[in-house]
This record gives C-alpha cells, structure tokens and sequence, in this order.
C-alpha cells in the first residue's frame, strides 16, 4: 500500500521533472527488481543512443535534449564539428556533402571487392524480398555489371571534384573516413577542433564544387 509520504515524493518528483524538462530516472522496487517503467527506460536502444548523443554534445539528457539531437547530424562528430564552424544553412550543407561522398566511397569499396572476389559478392549480395523492412531502400534490380559501371562512374566524378579542392582541403576529406572521431570533434568540452573547423570549411567548398 503507497504511503502519504511516498505519495508526496512522487508528486514533488513529477513536478522537478516538469520544470526542468528531465527523462523520469529508473528506480528500483523494494525488492531489488527494476520498475516497469525503469525496465523499458535502461532497455530502450533509442533512448541509449539518444543519451550518448547528448553526452557527446555536452547536454544534460533531458527530453527536450533527447529529441534535439534525434537528427542524424547530431550522431556523428563531423556532423557536430560542421554544425559548431558553421551558419545552420552552411553545416547542413557540408553534412549533406560528406555523406554523399562518404556514401559513393562505400558503395565503390563494395562493387570492387565484388568484381574481385566471389566470396564478398555472395555476403554482400541484396537481401531476400522477405528481409526488407517497411523502412528499407527499394530493391536494386540492376545487374552487377551495371553496379559496377554506375559505382566506378560515381567514384569519377568524386576524384574529378576533389581534384578542384586545394591539397589541404581534399586531404582532410579523403581522411574524414579513417580518422578517429576525436580528430574532429572533442566529446570530452562538447567543442569542435581546430581540425574539424577546417573540414567543415573543406567539405562547404566540396559541396559547392561537387553540385
């Protein structure tokens, strides 16, 4: 049976958590078991990652936090360092770039490994019609060859683009795939690096180039 104090903890909690936008903190039972609601709180992987996003933005994991940083640009510390040397027009525009390239990049690594070794293309083959999700892309119905045609015509007018970057600029994003993600972003202040001023700048001259 629940108290007249337990009671009035819980309302003097509700009403803390109102004012100041907090996510409810799981408690555990008398019992030593997890709540319900402390259960789908520690289990949920969306508010796990939403946490560490806003850790690495240097946020306090509010709600109103939480959903700030649900965009896909708040999940990746060039996301971040663009955002942070950046007007917001300009930082989406540099993000958008980056993962184009990063994307054409990806796919160039794939078909090439297919053409080259029959082990990769049969683990890296579309899945089953019965495989895909609501969510999913729509199926790829082209052939291989025309993968590898459509990937290595893509990859061509990425280093064509790169090319018309000056050396410092084209080095930093060829690197943006390999480097650890301090090089851009310091989670530890929530700050952007001298570095990953100078990628975001790189990666708004690419975007314009690259249009």
């Amino acid at each position: 049976m629940t108290t007249v104090g337990e009671k009035k903890r819980r309302k003097r909690e509700r009403r803390k958590m109102d004012e100041f936008d907090l996510a409810p903190t799981p408690r555990r039972q008398k019992s030593g078991n997890w709540s319900e609601a402390g259960k789908r709180d520690q289990s949920d992987p969306r508010n796990i990652v939403l946490d560490a996003r806003c850790r690495m933005a240097g946020k306090p994991a509010t709600r109103a936090n939480r959903r700030q940083v649900s965009d896909p640009i708040s999940g990746s510390p060039i996301g971040l360092a663009c955002r942070a040397a950046l007007e917001p027009e300009a930082a989406m525009e540099a993000w958008d770039a980056w993962r184009g390239y990063d994307g054409i990049m990806r796919r160039f690594d794939i078909v090439m490994d297919r053409s080259s070794s029959p082990t990769t293309a049969n683990l890296a083959s579309p899945p089953d019609a019965s495989e895909i999700g609501p969510d999913a892309p729509p199926p790829d119905h082209r052939t291989e060859d025309e993968r590898i045609s459509d990937a290595k015509a893509a990859h061509e007018r990425v280093t064509t683009a790169l090319a018309r970057l000056n050396l410092r600029e084209r080095n930093l994003i060829e690197d943006s795939r390999f480097a650890p993600p301090e090089a851009w972003w310091d989670a530890a202040t929530a700050t952007v690096t001298r570095k990953g001023k100078e990628l975001a700048r790189a990666l708004y001259e690419f975007a314009d180039i690259a249009d």
